[in-house]
């Protein structure tokens, strides 16, 4: 079923722009002609360049949300963050328009209000509370495998595990072996290279904000070295460092054009085998 969304694909050149309108997008006209008038309308919406792309203003979180503050501060993700780039995270009130967007598209639902202020607003930046993973697994023919798929992006694998099947299931009291399944929480992150902000995840929430009226959103701001450090997939470096380059305030619904979204589904692959192995000499094993 196609996901409403605005696009700013016109960004690309008229080649690139066809090839991603027919694999991500379900486009009205798909002939040759119908992909590069639509190329050239969403081209010519995108309009002048942004003041100050990428470098918003970036400032403390205020007074009156120092204890949520803290609570992600102490949270173990903001401590695996800080020991992912050295320390150099921080927690910040950052400026949604001027944020440079790599991704070329955003969920677009009109109907859904961002509803609350303060506090409610920061805890959708930055929630704590992750619901439990609810997600679908169809075991391959072989039955040495099994593929888990979910429409969210968030969904994560964690440390192999052990358990126990609970009483009253079938295979009551059988050890259980694998991946731990859970989400990931969807913090907004804002990751700076060379002095340059570029929006890393929350794309969706932030495009949603500025048509809601609000400049500014909570986000873990994140000092890093190279732009493969971003880890997202869309528009080149020589578009991002060009002089007019995608920023969050392009998907204002007078720029950015309606798209139709292929739905996407994270797929998780998990397989295992049962192999015989010979006993070996004990003077042979290996250390």
């Amino acid at each position: 079923m196609p996901v409403r969304g605005l696009s700013v694909f016109g960004f690309w050149e008229a080649d690139v722009a066809a090839s991603y309108l027919n694999s991500t997008t379900w486009p009205g006209d798909a002939t040759p002609a119908g992909l590069r008038a639509a190329w050239s309308a969403a081209r010519a919406r995108l309009g002048a360049p942004i003041e100050r792309a990428g470098d918003p203003e970036i400032s403390e979180v205020p007074s009156g949300l120092k204890d949520l503050a803290d609570a992600v501060r102490a949270d173990n993700l903001f401590g695996a963050f800080q020991r992912d780039y050295g320390g150099r995270c921080s927690l910040n009130m950052v400026e949604i328009g001027p944020l440079l967007a790599i991704q070329p598209h955003v969920e677009w639902k009109p109907d859904d209000a961002v509803t609350g202020r303060g506090r409610a607003l920061f805890e959708r930046c930055l929630p704590l509370f992750v619901p439990p993973a609810e997600f679908r697994v169809d075991p391959a023919v072989s039955g040495l495998a099994a593929y888990i798929r979910h429409t969210s992006f968030n969904l994560d694998t964690g440390p192999v595990a052990l358990g126990v099947v609970p009483a009253g299931q079938p295979m009551a009291g059988a050890t259980v072996f694998g991946p731990i399944i859970h989400m990931r929480p969807a913090w907004t992150q804002v990751m700076r290279i060379d002095g340059r902000a570029y929006l890393r995840n929350g794309f969706h929430r932030a495009s949603q904000f500025l048509r809601a009226g609000f400049t500014h959103m909570a986000a873990i701001v994140i000092e890093a070295d190279h732009d493969s450090q971003l880890q997202i997939s869309g528009f080149g470096q020589d578009i991002m460092r060009s002089d007019n380059p995608p920023t969050m305030a392009h998907f204002a619904p007078e720029r950015a054009t309606e798209v139709q979204l292929k739905q996407m589904t994270k797929l998780i692959s998990v397989s295992w085998a049962g192999l015989p192995l010979p006993e070996m000499d004990p003077g042979h094993a290996p250390e």
